[in-house]
């Protein structure tokens, strides 16, 4: 494999991760949000390092510094907090033993009040708290190479999962001079959402309109690549300057565009999609369809998605009361998680997903393609249509306000695992072997966007057309997207 190659593949899996470990920490908890229920990244601790960030630190050429503030006052940190400072030290151990020799230096200072370790501290960015007592506390890292220097202001014990994380990106940020690209298609508002303003209307009704915020997963993404932004109703070309191209919830996708993606992939490009058969997203502003699939796509790769099902399942299905079970708000646990799934999976403990579809297999798969089952249902699983469910839901409710009991969900089982990610790799062939649809028809190319609308590149000729991959190149997909809020 080439080292553009490699650089690619390192990019995309490096972009797996940070989808999955923000779609676990913002999962969507309206109704498990109250169980209590704890996040493990790992299945042998919180603080085994994952193959991505094994793989920044091995090509360490210039050494880096890691320097945590931490406050070890007995009068001013209980034993929880302790144990907390411990945990981090152990990780920043862990950083120092997988780097070459020498690459990785640590420093472990303790600012005590009123001390010249203070002052520094507050130089470096650090960000105190205040104990009960009222004195500062101190806990934050920062990572430094020659004159470039990052900053952890403050570590919070809610933001623990999330340390290796951050960590690990600001290494790869060193010497960066410009960011990769990835693409971004979408019919949701990842971007946020700022209705359209009618002057007609009295100002005090424009300001009571509601928009929304970008979420926080476009803002991760933003923070550590360009993405450009691509349609779904127009088709524009996908350059090899694109590095991976996440595509969550394509509702409104036509053949056009599906033809752009194919033709991406089979000139090496990796892709990673969200899809859903009812995704609750789409009825934030502004609203589209609730169900996506890549219709073209998906039997050439050798699998099919139904849009109307819903995985059901009792063993996996969320507890909404103490002896209900709402069985369409899946928590996958590590039994259904792929743990030789490589970084896309091998940190993940658990999964949440809400109105999950799956995917089928084609009775022949396409050769030179491997399938990689990524998660799975229990055997207690069946399907349902969204409209069931949701009737379900609101009897469920009524019940609940009644101070009534409602028996469960009635639905057959068949005693087979449904797949719910999965990941292709190798060579593919194209889901149009008559080459670009439309063709003898006059189109139009949409204008990319990177923020703002880019200067307009047009879609390549026929004579372009591949037939086949050009190099090996890399698709994982999920049957939901409302995993990514």
């Amino acid at each position: 494999m080439s080292s553009k190659s490699k650089h690619s593949s390192g990019l995309f899996y490096s972009l797996i991760g940070v989808i999955l470990v923000l779609a676990i920490v913002l999962v969507v908890n309206r109704i498990v949000g109250a169980s209590g229920a704890k996040l493990d990244l790992t299945e042998k601790g919180l603080y085994t390092l994952s193959d991505g960030t094994k793989n920044i630190l091995s090509e360490l050429e210039t050494p880096i510094t890691l320097r945590f503030y931490a406050t070890k006052d007995s009068e001013l940190v209980g034993p929880d907090d302790k144990a907390f400072i411990r945990r981090i030290g152990d990780l920043l151990k862990e950083y120092r033993k997988a780097a070459p020799s020498g690459k990785v230096k640590l420093e472990f200072i303790d600012p005590e009040p009123f001390s010249e370790e203070v002052d520094d501290a507050r130089y470096n960015g650090m960000r105190p708290f205040v104990s009960s007592s009222g004195e500062e506390v101190f806990r934050g890292l920062t990572i430094e190479q020659l004159e470039e220097r990052f900053a952890i202001p403050l570590i919070q014990r809610g933001n623990e999962p999330m340390l290796e994380y951050d960590i690990s990106r600001a290494i790869s940020r060193f010497g960066d001079k410009e960011l990769p690209v990835i693409g971004l298609m979408t019919d949701l508002a990842l971007r946020g959402y700022t209705p359209p303003r009618n002057p007609q209307q009295p100002f005090m009704q424009q300001q009571q309109q509601q928009g929304t915020p970008p979420w926080l997963l476009y803002e991760e993404l933003q923070r550590d690549y360009r993405v450009r932004e691509f349609g779904t109703t127009s088709a524009q070309k996908i350059g090899e300057e694109v590095k991976a191209l996440v595509i969550v919830h394509p509702n409104s996708i036509v053949d056009e565009v599906e033809y752009e993606i194919d033709q991406y992939l089979l000139r090496g490009g990796s892709i990673i999609a969200f899809l859903d058969s009812f995704s609750e997203l789409s009825q934030m502003p502004p609203q589209t369809g609730n169900s996506s699939s890549l219709p073209k796509l998906l039997p050439a790769w050798g699998w099919t998605f139904e849009p109307a099902d819903v995985v059901v399942d009792s063993e996996y299905g969320a507890k909404v009361a103490a002896d209900v079970v709402q069985p369409a708000i899946l928590r996958v646990p590590r039994a259904g998680i792929n743990k030789d799934g490589g970084p896309v999976t091998d940190q993940l403990q658990s999964v949440d997903m809400i109105y999950t579809g799956a995917f089928y297999p084609e009775e022949e798969g396409p050769e030179g393609v491997k399938k990689e089952i990524l998660m799975q249902s229990s055997t207690s699983a069946g399907t349902s249509s969204p409209f069931a469910l949701q009737n379900y839901m609101r009897e469920l409710q009524t019940a609940f306000q009644g101070g009534q009991k409602l028996d469960a969900f009635d639905f057959d089982a068949t005693g087979n695992t449904y797949v719910l990610g999965l990941r292709l790799t190798g060579s593919f062939n194209t889901a149009f072997p008559d080459g670009r649809p439309g063709k003898d028809e006059e189109g139009s190319a949409e204008t990319g966007e990177e923020g703002k609308a880019e200067e307009e590149k047009p879609v390549e000729d026929d004579k372009d057309h591949l037939k086949e991959s050009v190099q090996d190149s890399a698709v994982i997909l999920f049957a939901d997207s409302d995993m990514l809020y």
